[in-house]
């Protein structure tokens, strides 16, 4: 994933962007509502975080996400939001390359290998050989414990100096150590709370998920225990 102007980016998403195809000239621009047109290189943070974008998901995702937009709404129930941690865990690759010309190494992580490589590739001006693919999830986070584990080794812009020793480590050894690390931050910091209307007593050890109020934030275990609280305390009669 290459990186953005976050600061720019959450600037220009105030404006609604639009699009100007110039059929003449084959070509397209970006400007906001207010008739801006945007500069060279803010074009080039557009793209860029549209090709994060790409890299990250697939045509069925997007399609589902229409679908749910066009769907209408299930009005008996409008308020729970069913909430699991690890749902959040985004499935994919995580990659080692490194330059041939310098033998600097560099992480990453992608949904889509292929356009991912041929991405960095012809960006890269140097030749790049790929030397360890790892098909995993929650690859946001194992990227980020490597970059971590080899603080100590970072160059500039995102770079590595590693050995062959570290390599090997990451070949080997990295992928337990990191779901070991997981595990012990599991258990450390297990959600837990009392359900206000059923008086359970909801850990994340007994279950991933519960059911949420969204007008007062609160916690429940079951649907049926928000539906009676919407029902006593806001006033939100449902048909169960």
């Amino acid at each position: 994933m290459e990186i953005t102007n976050k600061r720019l980016l959450n600037y220009l998403s105030r404006f609604g962007l639009a699009i100007n195809y110039d059929e003449e000239n084959n070509s397209a621009y970006l400007y906001t509502n207010r008739g801006y047109i945007l500069t060279k290189d803010e074009h080039l943070e557009v793209i860029t975080a549209l090709m994060n974008f790409l890299e990250q998901v697939t045509d069925a995702e997007i399609e589902q996400v229409n679908k749910d937009f066009d769907r209408e709404p299930d009005y008996r129930n409008p308020l729970f939001i069913r909430t699991d941690r690890r749902n959040k865990w985004k499935e994919g690759y995580v990659f080692v390359y490194k330059e041939l010309a310098y033998n600097n190494y560099r992480f990453g992580f992608t949904k889509d290998l292929e356009i991912r490589k041929r991405s960095l590739i012809n960006a890269s001006p140097v030749a790049l050989d790929f030397i360890i693919e790892i098909n995993m999830e929650n690859i946001e986070e194992f990227k980020e414990f490597l970059e971590e584990k080899f603080s100590i080794r970072r160059l500039p812009e995102s770079w590595f100096n590693l050995l062959e020793e570290d390599i090997n480590y990451i070949r080997k050894g990295a992928l337990q150590d990191f779901r070991a690390l997981i595990e012990t931050r599991e258990s450390r910091f297990d959600e837990e709370f009392t359900c206000p209307v059923c008086q359970t007593h909801v850990t994340s050890k007994r279950k991933t998920s519960y059911f949420k109020c969204n007008h007062c934030n609160g916690r429940f275990d079951t649907k049926n225990c928000v539906l009676e609280h919407l029902d006593m305390s806001h006033g939100i009669a449902n048909n169960k």
